[in-house]
């Protein structure tokens, strides 16, 4: 089972999953502006205080946190994903939607990998078992803020990277893995009932605001924010507008 954290509360409750080279407690600082709700804070296979796991796909990770919210019953949470949290999310609405109330895709979206980006994880591969995690998740985690940010965030930046030094180098790789095998959830997003809030950076370079746009019209109930000045890390860049639009969202759902 998938390490995690319950924090209990008695407002709507909320289940996060964090991106790729990090862990739940990248949540620290902005969990404060849930307070009073339940929350479930997911550690993904490899990262955190999770178990390494080999050839997992998203879809079993889904099930995995579907697992999670029936152990501690759940009664229909908002699932929040970033980044590679949020491709989980994506798999996960698409088996399993009757168990939550809203999705929201924070830093992500429903689209597979293209080819050039198939390609650039396979070099990302490759370069990790040659020289290690640490040149590669240095690198990677300046480029999740934008550039005035990346000089803005020294301190948050270092540690991040501090706690992606940690990783295994195999959970890393097998969470690239996973991205790139993942199937396309355009269909998902455009089938589903429930309500969908998708957050974005104006200035992500890792998830470009050029591929985040075209999700917009999927789904049935959406709800949009665009974060002028951010990256791919709003709940650091930005997480007073971030927790608002998802608080805003949160009163959507309960309507």
């Amino acid at each position: 089972m998938l390490a995690h954290q319950l924090i209990e509360g008695t407002k709507k409750p909320l289940v996060f999953i964090h991106g790729f080279c990090e862990d739940s407690t990248v949540w620290d600082n902005f969990k404060h502006y849930f307070k009073g709700r339940e929350m479930l804070l997911v550690d993904l296979p490899g990262f955190g205080k999770s178990e390494v796991q080999l050839d997992y796909s998203l879809d079993q990770i889904g099930n995995q946190v579907a697992d999670l919210i029936s152990k501690h019953n759940l009664d229909k949470p908002i699932l929040i994903g970033h980044s590679m949290g949020g491709y989980t999310a994506c798999a996960f609405a698409k088996k399993y939607e009757s168990l939550i109330s809203g999705l929201v895709l924070f830093h992500s979206h429903p689209f597979k990998d293209t080819l050039e980006k198939k390609k650039n994880r396979t070099k990302s591969i490759d370069f990790i078992e040659r020289n290690g995690a640490k040149v590669f998740a240095d690198q990677l985690i300046k480029n999740l803020f934008s550039d005035e940010n990346e000089l803005k965030y020294p301190k948050e930046i270092r540690h991040m990277q501090e706690k992606a030094s940690t990783y295994p180098k195999e959970a890393i790789i097998e969470g690239m893995k996973a991205m790139l095998i993942r199937e396309d959830h355009k269909t998902t997003l455009e089938d589903i009932e429930i309500p969908v809030l998708m957050i974005l950076g104006k200035k992500d370079r890792v998830t470009t605001y050029d591929v985040c746009k075209k999700q917009f019209v999927l789904p049935k109930v959406g709800k949009i924010c665009v974060l002028d000045s951010c990256g791919h890390m709003g709940m650091i860049e930005d997480p007073d507008e971030t927790s608002g639009a998802i608080l805003e969202f949160v009163e959507l759902v309960d309507c």
